[in-house]
């Protein structure tokens, strides 16, 4: 599980695929997609038909690599990896990884000095916290790794603001970011830790400044952009969010979870159609994810789509241990589409699920009420009364002489 949300972080990313064909990104998304979803095996047959067409992809090599070590399969992984060093990007972590797994320490070691050494290290409390590395910080070599100092000064300071702010020492942590600004105030880093602070002491606007000031310099920065996004949204700018939402989404189209994010604010902004466009393409590459699919039949719900809300609580339904809100919201479908018999049958069931629920009554005595069962929605009616749904009082006044 640890090592299924590393992989989940990591594969969202590194989607940006600049040389692939359409049909060959959507395999590799939906690869990755199978990474995440735990479904390493299926990834790697997707991959092995696209590689053995294009054998030097470094992007479908890296992805099939953590493929395999996610499986727990480190040879293959480590062949690919190999493979990745030989031609570019920095793999060095990800061997190390592999090495520590197989319990082969010097190798792990090894390779974790080559990525220390590089230019795009990880933060020291990033990989002292990597569960890959678990079993290997109880070793000499790994005491003897951390004897040299591989960050400079200034990479320090900048951990210790992260800290200071982490600690709620917000004066502090502002002092020593303005420090630093003042020798090198081309830092992104130092805006987004800034901003940081800011946000942490509701002071939103000088956050977001800071967090556009660090997109100003960097704008391909996902973290920066990330944090301007959930500072929008806790702001309700939905249109901002969006805009970034978007971009993220055109560059990395891995990030999965932004079609959830961006169907929320849209659902919410009352833009139903668009909504439901956003969770079909997530459920494209998640098809099982219980969640995402039951979002999607409300919002499709909500859009008057009732056939397209049925399809996915007819899915979610045939899953072991359906919910009773699954047959809650296909009972109101069905009250929609006036197949009453459909829905007083769902309402019995979410009321074998929950026979608690006063909503659950009243929606089964509109339903049926419509089918003519006077007597037994007069039933549902006083029942939902009862138990505090004062909506039920006009149908008791009105059909059956309360």
């Amino acid at each position: 599980m640890k090592k299924c949300i590393l992989i989940t972080v990591v594969v969202s990313m590194i989607l940006l695929s600049t040389g692939f064909a359409l049909a060959q990104k959507d395999n590799y998304l939906v690869a990755a997609a199978c990474i995440i979803d735990g479904r390493e095996k299926e990834a790697i047959n997707i991959l092995n038909e696209v590689i053995e067409k294009d054998s030097n992809n470094n992007e479908l090599l890296l992805l099939r690599a953590k493929a395999y070590y996610q499986a727990g399969d480190y040879e293959p992984a480590i062949n690919d990896l190999t493979k990745v060093e030989e031609g570019q990007g920095n793999c060095f972590l990800w061997l190390a990884r592999c090495y520590a797994a197989k319990g082969e320490n010097e190798k792990a070691v090894s390779f974790l000095k080559k990525h220390l050494a590089s230019d795009d290290k990880k933060a020291e409390s990033e990989i002292m916290l990597d569960t890959a590395f678990s079993k290997l910080e109880r070793t000499t070599e790994w005491r003897m790794l951390w004897r040299k100092d591989w960050y400079s000064a200034y990479e320090r300071a900048k951990a210790d603001i992260g800290f200071r702010i982490q600690q709620k020492e917000y004066d502090k942590a502002l002092n020593n970011v303005n420090i630093l600004l003042q020798q090198k105030d081309d830092d992104a880093e130092l805006y987004q830790l800034r901003a940081m602070q800011y946000e942490a002491r509701h002071n939103f606007q000088a956050a977001l400044r800071d967090y556009s000031k660090a997109l100003e310099l960097d704008p391909s920065g996902v973290k920066f952009r990330l944090s301007r996004l959930s500072l929008n949204r806790r702001l309700k700018k939905n249109e901002d969010v969006l805009d970034d939402i978007d971009l993220l989404l055109g560059w990395h189209p891995g990030m999965f979870k932004l079609y959830i994010a961006k169907a929320e604010i849209l659902h919410d902004m009352g833009n139903f159609k668009e909504a439901a466009k956003s969770m079909k393409k997530y459920i494209m590459y998640f098809p099982e994810d219980r969640d995402a699919s039951f979002f999607a039949s409300r919002i499709n719900f909500d859009a008057g789509t009732y056939y397209t809300s049925l399809q996915y609580l007819n899915h979610l339904i045939k899953m072991p241990f359906p919910k009773k809100d699954y047959f809650y919201l296909r009972g109101l479908c069905y009250n929609e589409l006036h197949t009453y018999s459909y829905a007083e049958n769902d309402f019995c069931m979410a009321l074998d699920l929950d026979p608690n629920d006063p909503e659950i009554y009243y929606n089964r005595g509109l339903a049926r009420l419509s089918a003519g069962k006077n007597e037994p929605a007069c039933y549902d009616f006083k029942k939902a009364f009862s138990m505090g749904e004062k909506k039920a009082l006009q149908y008791l006044q009105h059909y059956c002489n309360y």
